[in-house]
């Protein structure tokens, strides 16, 4: 079905917080040039945000116009490379397997660590709202 009408806008400012559509990190009030789209989706209407990073990287996180899967992209795409990279910790867990590492937002920072020794292994910057210098 896909989009019955779709319009688009960047909010100059926001008045209250967001949820971004992509990452579903919270977008809060008073952030600057916000994209916003809203529309009727196969018959549903829908209103969404996107933070500044997840709008930067959109093209990555978009297919045939569906949103994928956040942590997918990231992983698969985005940061396959680091994160295949980091997966090589020489840390043992209990069944002698090479290091478990995991990826979590923290803020603006994406951080892949093993979870069985609690090595940081690399932080990605990620900012949720555009920094104003």
């Amino acid at each position: 079905m896909g989009w019955d009408f779709c319009g688009s806008t960047v909010v100059k400012k926001t008045r209250k917080p967001h949820k971004c559509e992509f990452c579903g990190r919270t977008i809060p009030a008073g952030a600057t040039n916000v994209n916003h789209w809203w529309g009727k989706y196969d018959g549903d209407f829908q209103s969404s945000y996107s933070c500044h990073w997840c709008n930067k990287n959109k093209a990555n996180l978009v297919e045939d116009g569906e949103i994928l899967d956040f942590w997918d992209c990231l992983r698969e795409n985005i940061f396959y490379d680091e994160f295949r990279k980091y997966r090589e910790c020489d840390c043992r867990d209990e069944n002698d397997m090479s290091g478990n590492i995991e990826d979590y937002l923290i803020g603006d920072d994406l951080i892949f660590k093993c979870e069985d020794c609690g090595k940081i292994w690399h932080t990605e910057h990620m900012p949720i709202c555009e920094v104003i210098l």
